[in-house]
Protein backbone atom coordinates (compact mmCIF):
# COMPACT_ATOMS: atom_id res chain seq x y z
CA UNK A 1 0.00 0.00 0.00
CA UNK A 2 1.48 3.33 -0.83
CA UNK A 3 1.83 5.73 2.08
CA UNK A 4 2.55 8.52 0.07
CA UNK A 5 1.69 9.53 -3.35
CA UNK A 6 2.21 12.88 -5.20
CA UNK A 7 -0.29 13.25 -8.38
CA UNK A 8 0.82 15.49 -11.58
CA UNK A 9 2.73 18.10 -8.83
CA UNK A 10 3.08 21.39 -10.82
CA UNK A 11 5.04 23.84 -8.79
CA UNK A 12 5.96 27.17 -10.80
CA UNK A 13 8.31 30.11 -9.53
CA UNK A 14 7.84 33.23 -11.72
CA UNK A 15 8.56 32.03 -14.86
CA UNK A 16 9.99 28.48 -14.36
CA UNK A 17 8.36 25.59 -13.74
CA UNK A 18 10.31 24.02 -10.88
CA UNK A 19 8.10 20.98 -11.05
CA UNK A 20 6.95 19.72 -14.04
CA UNK A 21 3.56 17.01 -13.85
CA UNK A 22 5.63 14.45 -11.26
CA UNK A 23 4.03 11.29 -10.50
CA UNK A 24 5.35 8.71 -8.12
CA UNK A 25 4.90 6.88 -5.12
CA UNK A 26 6.63 5.62 -2.08
CA UNK A 27 5.42 2.21 -0.03
CA UNK A 28 5.91 1.58 3.52
CA UNK A 29 8.98 -0.58 3.65
CA UNK A 30 10.78 1.08 0.68
CA UNK A 31 13.84 3.29 0.18
CA UNK A 32 12.99 5.52 -2.54
CA UNK A 33 16.25 7.92 -3.59
CA UNK A 34 15.55 11.04 -5.73
CA UNK A 35 18.13 12.06 -8.30
CA UNK A 36 19.02 14.59 -10.47
CA UNK A 37 21.45 17.45 -11.43
CA UNK A 38 21.08 20.94 -9.81
CA UNK A 39 17.99 23.20 -10.69
CA UNK A 40 16.64 19.73 -11.70
CA UNK A 41 13.74 19.91 -8.75
CA UNK A 42 15.06 17.49 -5.89
CA UNK A 43 14.56 19.90 -3.04
CA UNK A 44 11.39 20.94 -4.50
CA UNK A 45 10.09 18.05 -4.57
CA UNK A 46 10.47 16.76 -1.04
CA UNK A 47 9.19 19.88 0.04
CA UNK A 48 6.00 19.74 -1.70
CA UNK A 49 6.09 15.91 -0.50
CA UNK A 50 6.08 17.11 3.08
CA UNK A 51 3.30 19.97 2.65
CA UNK A 52 6.20 22.59 3.01
CA UNK A 53 5.45 23.92 -0.68
CA UNK A 54 1.90 24.20 -1.88
CA UNK A 55 1.85 22.97 -5.65
CA UNK A 56 0.25 25.19 -8.12
CA UNK A 57 -1.79 21.60 -9.34
CA UNK A 58 -1.76 18.09 -8.19
CA UNK A 59 -2.44 16.59 -4.99
CA UNK A 60 0.12 14.88 -2.58
CA UNK A 61 -1.84 12.13 -0.55
CA UNK A 62 -0.78 10.84 2.90
CA UNK A 63 -2.53 7.35 2.77
CA UNK A 64 -5.36 8.83 0.85
CA UNK A 65 -5.43 11.72 2.88
CA UNK A 66 -4.36 15.35 1.58
CA UNK A 67 -1.59 16.98 3.89
CA UNK A 68 -4.43 19.47 5.11
CA UNK A 69 -7.05 16.97 6.21
CA UNK A 70 -4.44 15.74 8.82
CA UNK A 71 -3.96 17.46 12.45
CA UNK A 72 -0.41 19.13 12.81
CA UNK A 73 0.07 15.94 15.68
CA UNK A 74 -0.44 13.45 13.39
CA UNK A 75 1.56 14.65 10.90
CA UNK A 76 5.07 15.39 13.28
CA UNK A 77 4.36 11.94 14.59
CA UNK A 78 4.16 10.36 11.33
CA UNK A 79 6.98 12.27 9.54
CA UNK A 80 10.63 12.83 10.33
CA UNK A 81 12.46 15.50 8.01
CA UNK A 82 15.89 16.22 7.61
CA UNK A 83 16.24 19.54 5.06
CA UNK A 84 19.68 19.69 3.13
CA UNK A 85 22.09 22.10 5.61
CA UNK A 86 19.99 21.20 8.57
CA UNK A 87 21.36 23.23 11.92
CA UNK A 88 20.12 23.91 15.38
CA UNK A 89 19.82 27.64 15.77
CA UNK A 90 20.66 27.63 20.00
CA UNK A 91 23.74 25.89 21.48
CA UNK A 92 21.85 23.30 23.58
CA UNK A 93 23.25 19.90 24.56
CA UNK A 94 23.45 16.74 22.24
CA UNK A 95 21.00 14.92 24.34
CA UNK A 96 18.65 17.68 24.52
CA UNK A 97 18.97 17.86 20.74
CA UNK A 98 18.21 14.37 20.26
CA UNK A 99 14.86 14.50 22.72
CA UNK A 100 13.59 17.30 20.49
CA UNK A 101 12.93 13.86 18.57
CA UNK A 102 10.21 12.81 21.03
CA UNK A 103 8.03 15.61 21.31
CA UNK A 104 5.46 14.92 19.20
CA UNK A 105 4.77 11.57 21.19
CA UNK A 106 5.09 13.25 24.38
CA UNK A 107 1.70 14.69 26.50
CA UNK A 108 4.24 16.31 29.04
CA UNK A 109 6.97 18.45 27.69
CA UNK A 110 8.88 17.70 30.99
CA UNK A 111 7.98 14.28 32.11
CA UNK A 112 9.28 11.07 29.32
CA UNK A 113 7.46 8.10 29.87
CA UNK A 114 9.76 4.80 29.61
CA UNK A 115 9.12 4.45 26.01
CA UNK A 116 10.39 7.64 25.01
CA UNK A 117 13.36 7.00 27.20
CA UNK A 118 13.87 3.69 25.57
CA UNK A 119 13.70 5.23 21.69
CA UNK A 120 16.17 8.22 22.88
CA UNK A 121 18.99 5.72 24.08
CA UNK A 122 18.29 3.52 20.75
CA UNK A 123 18.57 6.44 18.77
CA UNK A 124 21.62 7.69 20.22
CA UNK A 125 23.44 3.95 20.06
CA UNK A 126 22.19 3.70 16.76
CA UNK A 127 24.01 6.95 15.58
CA UNK A 128 26.74 6.35 17.07
CA UNK A 129 27.21 9.62 19.23
CA UNK A 130 27.23 8.50 23.20
CA UNK A 131 31.08 9.71 23.13
CA UNK A 132 29.77 13.18 22.52
CA UNK A 133 26.00 13.19 24.26
CA UNK A 134 27.40 15.84 26.66
CA UNK A 135 29.00 18.65 24.63
CA UNK A 136 26.96 21.21 23.21
CA UNK A 137 25.55 21.28 19.44
CA UNK A 138 27.80 24.68 18.52
CA UNK A 139 31.12 22.30 19.59
CA UNK A 140 31.35 19.30 17.53
CA UNK A 141 31.85 19.38 14.00
CA UNK A 142 29.36 19.68 11.20
CA UNK A 143 29.49 15.81 10.46
CA UNK A 144 28.77 14.95 14.09
CA UNK A 145 26.15 17.59 13.75
CA UNK A 146 24.51 15.44 11.14
CA UNK A 147 25.16 12.33 12.92
CA UNK A 148 22.57 14.22 16.04
CA UNK A 149 20.13 15.20 13.63
CA UNK A 150 19.93 11.34 12.40
CA UNK A 151 19.37 10.58 16.48
CA UNK A 152 16.49 12.93 16.17
CA UNK A 153 14.55 11.30 13.63
CA UNK A 154 15.00 8.07 15.14
CA UNK A 155 14.03 9.12 18.47
CA UNK A 156 10.74 10.15 16.73
CA UNK A 157 9.75 6.77 15.52
CA UNK A 158 8.70 8.14 12.38
CA UNK A 159 6.19 5.89 10.01
CA UNK A 160 7.87 8.12 6.83
CA UNK A 161 11.15 9.67 6.86
CA UNK A 162 12.30 12.43 4.93
CA UNK A 163 15.83 13.50 4.02
CA UNK A 164 17.60 16.07 1.68
CA UNK A 165 21.06 14.94 0.79
CA UNK A 166 21.86 13.39 4.77
CA UNK A 167 25.50 12.59 3.51
CA UNK A 168 27.36 15.56 1.93
CA UNK A 169 28.96 16.64 5.39
CA UNK A 170 29.95 13.25 6.08
CA UNK A 171 33.41 11.27 5.61
CA UNK A 172 32.84 8.22 4.00
CA UNK A 173 32.71 5.69 6.75
CA UNK A 174 29.07 7.82 8.39
CA UNK A 175 27.98 8.08 4.94
CA UNK A 176 27.97 4.62 4.59
CA UNK A 177 26.37 4.08 8.69
CA UNK A 178 23.74 6.93 8.08
CA UNK A 179 22.68 5.08 4.62
CA UNK A 180 22.69 1.51 6.63
CA UNK A 181 20.99 3.14 9.10
CA UNK A 182 18.00 4.71 7.05
CA UNK A 183 17.87 1.06 4.97
CA UNK A 184 17.12 -0.90 7.95
CA UNK A 185 14.30 1.65 9.10
CA UNK A 186 12.79 0.69 5.54
CA UNK A 187 12.97 -3.03 6.29
CA UNK A 188 11.68 -2.51 9.71
CA UNK A 189 8.86 -0.79 7.88
CA UNK A 190 9.35 2.59 7.35
CA UNK A 191 8.77 4.62 4.23
CA UNK A 192 11.65 6.58 3.45
CA UNK A 193 12.58 9.11 0.54
CA UNK A 194 16.07 10.32 0.37
CA UNK A 195 17.58 13.10 -2.41
CA UNK A 196 21.29 11.86 -3.01
CA UNK A 197 24.18 13.40 -5.24
CA UNK A 198 26.03 10.05 -5.23
CA UNK A 199 25.22 7.32 -7.57
CA UNK A 200 27.00 4.52 -5.86
CA UNK A 201 25.63 5.32 -3.18
CA UNK A 202 22.18 5.46 -4.50
CA UNK A 203 22.34 2.39 -6.80
CA UNK A 204 23.44 0.75 -3.42
CA UNK A 205 20.71 1.81 -0.61
CA UNK A 206 18.03 2.53 -2.62
CA UNK A 207 15.23 -0.20 -3.38
CA UNK A 208 13.76 2.32 -6.57
CA UNK A 209 15.69 6.03 -8.23
CA UNK A 210 13.17 8.57 -9.43
CA UNK A 211 15.56 11.00 -11.68
CA UNK A 212 14.35 14.27 -12.13
CA UNK A 213 15.75 16.42 -14.97
CA UNK A 214 14.47 20.19 -15.42
CA UNK A 215 11.71 19.13 -12.99
CA UNK A 216 9.88 16.39 -14.81
CA UNK A 217 10.68 12.56 -13.97
CA UNK A 218 13.22 11.29 -16.80
CA UNK A 219 13.50 7.86 -15.78
CA UNK A 220 11.61 5.48 -12.56
CA UNK A 221 12.71 2.76 -11.63
CA UNK A 222 15.11 0.04 -9.88
CA UNK A 223 18.86 1.39 -9.63
CA UNK A 224 19.51 -1.06 -13.00
CA UNK A 225 16.61 0.41 -15.02
CA UNK A 226 17.24 3.74 -13.88
CA UNK A 227 20.94 4.68 -13.74
CA UNK A 228 21.59 2.92 -17.61
CA UNK A 229 24.03 4.58 -20.19
CA UNK A 230 21.34 6.41 -21.40
CA UNK A 231 20.54 8.56 -18.43
CA UNK A 232 23.60 8.55 -17.16
CA UNK A 233 24.55 11.07 -20.31
CA UNK A 234 21.13 12.50 -21.05
CA UNK A 235 20.69 13.82 -17.64
CA UNK A 236 23.92 13.53 -15.85
CA UNK A 237 26.46 14.16 -19.04
CA UNK A 238 28.64 11.34 -17.81
CA UNK A 239 29.85 8.73 -18.61
CA UNK A 240 30.96 6.22 -15.77
CA UNK A 241 32.42 2.80 -15.28
CA UNK A 242 30.43 0.10 -13.28
CA UNK A 243 32.30 -2.35 -10.98
CA UNK A 244 30.48 -5.15 -9.26
CA UNK A 245 31.22 -5.69 -5.68
CA UNK A 246 29.45 -7.95 -3.09
CA UNK A 247 27.54 -4.96 -2.29
CA UNK A 248 26.34 -4.28 -5.42
CA UNK A 249 27.10 -1.83 -8.46
CA UNK A 250 29.19 1.19 -8.13
CA UNK A 251 29.04 3.77 -10.28
CA UNK A 252 32.48 5.74 -11.17
CA UNK A 253 31.88 8.66 -13.68
CA UNK A 254 34.93 8.76 -15.76
CA UNK A 255 34.21 11.86 -18.59
CA UNK A 256 31.93 14.10 -19.27
CA UNK A 257 29.77 13.87 -22.58
CA UNK A 258 27.88 16.62 -24.79
CA UNK A 259 25.02 15.99 -23.83
CA UNK A 260 23.26 17.08 -26.84
CA UNK A 261 25.41 14.17 -28.59
CA UNK A 262 24.27 11.61 -26.27
CA UNK A 263 20.70 11.68 -26.87
CA UNK A 264 21.50 9.84 -29.50
CA UNK A 265 23.58 6.99 -27.89
CA UNK A 266 21.76 3.48 -27.41
CA UNK A 267 20.57 2.69 -23.55
CA UNK A 268 22.67 -0.11 -22.15
CA UNK A 269 21.74 -0.53 -18.42
CA UNK A 270 23.63 -2.24 -15.35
Amino acid sequence: MSILTAHEIVVQHGHRRRLNTVCFNVEAGECVGILGPNGSGKTTLLRTLLGLQVPNSGDVLFESKRWAEISMVEFSKAVGYLPQNATFHWPILVEQAVKLGRLPHQTSLVRKTSKDLGAINRAIDTAEIREFIDCRVDKISGGERMRVHLARLLAGEHRVIVADEPTASLDPKYQLHFLEVLKRQALQGTAVVLSLHDLSLAARFCDRLVVLDNGAVAVEGTPEQALNDRTLGTVFGVQATRVRTTTGVSIVPTGALDTAKSNDDSADNI
